[in-house]
């Protein structure tokens, strides 16, 4: 999961980071790199949480199936 820390601010996948990315780096400009403070990481966890989607067993199963499916283990058998 990409995270990009900016100012007191960070931007956690893919998503949020595209869209919001460049207006960060506009409004923060001159900042200093944020130092990690282990006790705020209740935060980011929660942030973290919110921002990625569950995934279905259905969807675990069918990459699965898709990733057994490889051209080159065929070719050595």
């Amino acid at each position: 999961m990409p995270v990009v820390f900016i100012a007191n601010k960070y931007l956690i996948g893919s998503k949020q980071i595209l869209e919001n990315l460049e207006n960060e780096i506009i409004n923060n400009k001159g900042a200093k790199c944020p130092k990690l403070e282990i006790g705020n990481m209740s935060n980011f966890t929660h942030q973290y949480l919110e921002n990625t989607k569950p995934l279905l067993l259905t969807t675990v199963i069918g990459a699965a199936i898709v990733d057994s499916i490889n051209p080159c283990a065929i070719a050595v058998f």
